[in-house]
């Protein structure tokens, strides 16, 4: 979920102003146009070979693109040519703000982590990883005790050595801050011991172990000298990482980063990366077919004969899934979701396979177990009780819902207790053509219970300024992922994340809250004992089905699209090391493994 927070990450250069998925710093440089000062030597590789450039937004793709032309959706030309190995990244959409959202994608690859997640297999909920800048690391049997050992030989992009207490210093960082620890970890302690470093929990951080571990260091011999209040205010034009990139320019028609000649992972095949970011999906798919764009996401309806046919040697599109989902956010503050009984009826009508194949051509799966949870993913957390729960069509017993609750038709149109009639208004932005084609589904499918509901497609910031204070009805958003569903359900109805309607919200926008299930998920978060999670799992599930929090409607798969022309190596169905998209914190792991393609 690209929510509009702070987040760290443990490599990375987390510079102030740089905003990145685990970076330290959220806003990104605003109205600057930036190269690489004379006195910063470039640390980049020869100008023969081909650079690879990315423009994010919701659909988001990265493309190995000729040199000659300039950036732009409209240009035309061969998929990547022979002498011209740059490469060219694509996207459109996401939490930020446009310009935001491409910071945060390029910060990715000069920003690495502790380890690299290889989330987003497919069909494995709990997927493996890569020692990154730690070495090693390890956890107390109680989750409250992390040891790290940091990777010996690794260099700043200035020149200077990672350390120890670059390591620590970053975790005190976010001790000390609560602005720097947008994951509300509890530390308590971080303590160097040679190479390693020693970080303590004030509680169990069972769920919370993969974001600890990817925290992004940032350097202390650029961080130590400013004040921690100054940290978030003013962009780094310049900014220090541990990542095989490093920033050439930012401009407002995109950036571009150079690859280094010192990276410790070694020499990298693309010397040069674009992120551009394109207004729409329609765009950045006629970017796609003409091999402007080589990597990158975007909703394609019929992509396999819109995009795959294009080049069937060449273009490919690669959809792992795991526990992240689509849902209909709910605001379960205002009228008519306040009340169960609509959510309810309204969960009840909703062709699901209707609307993945009308709205995403089948690449986002339907969901069909009661709980929410992508299968078979999820199997291993479905608890037994819901196992044959299932999300089905049922007309007849969802008017009855509604007719228990004392609602009445009265000329084919609902009303509610007091005589009014039943309406809401379902919004996203405009151009997000796939979840304006879902609340389209949902609006036919409310009708079938005499429910007048409108769709109104918004701005995007507009949007997300409104999503975030509770101004809003319903609306389509995607949850968090992660190796347990507990980021899934937090995403849609933890009160820890309840913040009253006007005050902007990060996550469980709907405004939902139940102690049951608020203590469920304490106890899911902290225990030690396996059995103890499992029964708190299962009282968050079965306030998520019958009180119908929000409405889960499809798995959400990592999908990307790419292009082999120039290069291979990028994750596959054969080989799902990694999830493909190129503003993944796994963008750089796959950076590492891309090789030219034959003859090339």
């Amino acid at each position: 979920m690209w929510l509009n927070r702070l987040r760290n990450g443990v490599e990375g250069d987390g510079a102030p102003g740089v905003a990145a998925d685990h970076g330290l710093a959220e806003e990104p440089p605003r109205d600057h146009s930036h190269r690489r000062p004379p006195n910063r030597p470039r640390r980049g590789a020869s100008r023969g070979r081909r650079r690879l450039h990315h423009r994010p937004r919701r659909a988001r793709r990265l493309r190995l693109r000729p040199r000659e032309p300039g950036p732009g959706a409209d240009a035309r030309g061969g998929l990547a040519r022979a002498d011209d190995r740059d490469a060219q990244l694509g996207g459109r959409g996401g939490q930020q703000p446009l310009r935001q959202r491409v910071r945060r994608a390029e910060a990715r690859v000069r920003e690495r982590p502790l380890r690299a997640a290889r989330a987003g297999q497919p069909r494995r909920p709990c997927p493996g990883t890569d020692p990154w800048l730690a070495s090693a690391w390890t956890w107390d049997a109680g989750y409250t005790e992390l040891r790290v050992t940091v990777r010996e030989g690794v260099l700043w992009s200035d020149g200077e050595p990672l350390t120890p207490d670059d390591v620590a210093f970053t975790f005190t960082l976010r001790k000390d801050d609560p602005a720097l620890n947008p994951d509300l970890l509890p530390y308590e302690d971080v303590r160097v011991e040679g190479r390693d470093v020693v970080v303590t929990f004030g509680s169990g951080q069972y769920v919370n172990r993969t974001k600890a571990i990817n925290t992004f260091v940032v350097p202390e011999h650029v961080w130590a000298g400013r004040p921690v209040e100054t940290l978030l205010d003013d962009p780094d034009v310049d900014p220090v990482g541990t990542g095989p990139y490093v920033l050439e320019e930012f401009a407002p028609d995109g950036v571009t980063l150079v690859a280094r000649d010192d990276y410790w992972g070694g020499p990298l095949a693309v010397p040069e990366l674009r992120y551009v970011a394109y207004p729409d999906n329609d765009s950045l798919t006629a970017a796609y077919v003409s091999g402007e764009v080589q990597w990158g996401w975007a909703y394609i309806p019929g992509y396999e004969t819109v995009y795959l046919a294009a080049d069937p040697d060449h273009l490919h599109q690669f959809a792992p899934t795991g526990l992240a989902i689509d849902a209909l956010f709910l605001n379960t503050q205002v009228p008519p979701f306040d009340d169960v009984a609509v959510r309810r009826a309204l969960n009840g009508v909703l062709d699901r396979d209707s609307i993945s194949n009308y709205a995403t051509s089948g690449v986002w799966p339907a969901l069909r177990n009661a709980t929410g949870l992508p299968l078979p993913a999820g199997e291993p957390f479905v608890g037994a009780e819901l196992a044959d729960r299932v999300l089905a069509v049922d007309v007849p017993a969802a008017a009855a819902i509604l007719e228990d609750a004392g609602y009445e038709l009265v000329d084919g149109v609902l009303h509610d207790q007091d005589g009014a009639p039943v309406t809401f208004t379902l919004t996203n932005p405009s151009g997000w053509t796939d979840y304006m084609w879902e609340l389209e589904a949902v609006k036919e499918a409310a009708a079938r219970l005499g429910i007048v509901a409108t769709v109104e497609g918004q701005d995007e910031a507009e949007w997300f300024d409104k999503i975030g204070k509770g101004d809003f009805q319903a609306s389509m958003h995607w949850t968090d992922g992660g190796a347990t569903p507990w980021d899934t359900y937090s995403s849609q109805m933890n009160g820890a994340h309840l913040r009253p309607l006007g005050t902007s919200a990060d996550q469980n926008f709907g405004r939902f809250q139940d102690a049951d299930a608020d203590a469920a998920f304490l106890t899911y978060a902290s225990s030690t004992d396996e059995a103890e999670r499992a029964a708190a799992l299962a009282t968050i599930q079965h306030v998520y089905v019958d009180q119908v929090p929000a409405i889960p409607l499809l798995g959400r798969p990592t999908a990307a699209q790419y292009s082999t022309v120039a290069y291979t190596g990028f994750p596959s169905d054969a080989d799902p090391y990694a999830s493909p998209q190129p503003t993944s914190p796994a963008a750089s792991l796959i950076l590492t493994r891309l090789v030219p393609s034959a003859g090339e």
